[in-house]
């Protein structure tokens, strides 16, 4: 029954998110009339989403682990941190392939470099809080 719930709680968001991309994906026109605006707002909205996709799947890899040097955990996060930038940039690329096939949609590679920054800044971000994390466990 723990299973089910951890599963519940870190994996079933993972599936939703790209469900819900997924779904976003398939509507042949998510345009406004605001003009440039538009594009802008869509463009930043591409970042959050592939940002947010990372998070949600690093979220899953780094539940509790049971090692115990901190060498060991430093290699893991790593591994688990690096995972999670390569599934959710894979997912960006598979994203513009299946809007390809979708009336009034194109695939786009500059909308996959957009999704890369949004999940590069979740990375960046990751990182600068374990460095601040590391710099406040040393004692002086």
């Amino acid at each position: 029954m723990k299973k089910i719930s951890k599963f519940i709680k870190y994996w079933l968001p993972v599936i939703l998110w790209c469900s819900f991309i997924f779904c976003l994906s398939s509507q042949p026109n998510l345009r406004t009339s605001w003009g440039i605006w538009d594009l802008i707002l869509r463009k930043i909205a591409h970042a959050l989403i592939f940002g947010m996709l990372a998070w949600l799947f690093w979220r899953g890899l780094v539940q509790k682990s049971k090692l115990q040097s901190r060498k060991d955990q430093n290699r893991e996060w790593k591994i688990k941190l690096t995972l999670a930038v390569v599934f959710s940039v894979l997912y960006a690329f598979s994203d513009e392939f299946h809007q390809s096939f979708v009336l009034g949609r194109s695939g786009s590679i500059i909308d996959v470099g957009i999704d890369s920054m949004g999940i590069l800044v979740f990375g960046w971000r990751m990182i600068k809080i374990k460095i601040k994390n590391r710099n406040e466990n040393i004692k002086y």
